[in-house]
């Protein structure tokens, strides 16, 4: 029995690592679906999410209604609408889902078929301002 021979074409070349970049096209539908989702859940979208009732502490105490931030939950102290503390943390989520629930999940379904058809939409216009960018910008359209 022969033994297949190996063919001596041409070596491989080593695959050059891709210095990693940022599109603004997906960090803007990332910030889409990220509001969403914290309207949905939280009741604020994500900025007022992340930044409100840090340097305030009478804004925990203040603010009776279903809107949830994240300084209550470092904090522990979260409030119904009606002014009683909420037993949990599940209550508000639930009714938060309850009152924008439809908006955020049509918005999770949307997000990406619209930007799809935006990237598709807008190559003709992106690639000769990715090229302006540079080809080691860390930045794309």
């Amino acid at each position: 029995m022969t033994m297949a021979r190996r063919s001596r074409g041409r070596k491989k070349t080593r695959s050059r690592s891709r210095t990693p970049s940022v599109s603004l096209l997906g960090l803007a539908q990332g910030m889409i679906v990220g509001n969403a989702v914290t309207q949905m859940t939280m009741g604020v979208g994500i900025v007022p999410f992340f930044t409100q009732g840090w340097g305030d502490n009478e804004f925990v105490h203040n603010n009776p209604s279903d809107k949830l931030y994240l300084s209550e939950i470092v904090r522990g102290k979260t409030q119904l609408s009606a002014g009683n503390t909420a037993d949990s943390f599940g209550k508000l989520v639930s009714l938060n889902l309850q009152k924008h629930g439809l908006m955020g999940i049509s918005t999770l379904v949307l997000a990406g078929p619209v930007f799809k058809m935006v990237r598709r939409g807008i190559g003709p216009l992106s690639r000769p301002v990715n090229r302006l960018l540079g080809k080691g910008s860390p930045i794309k359209v």
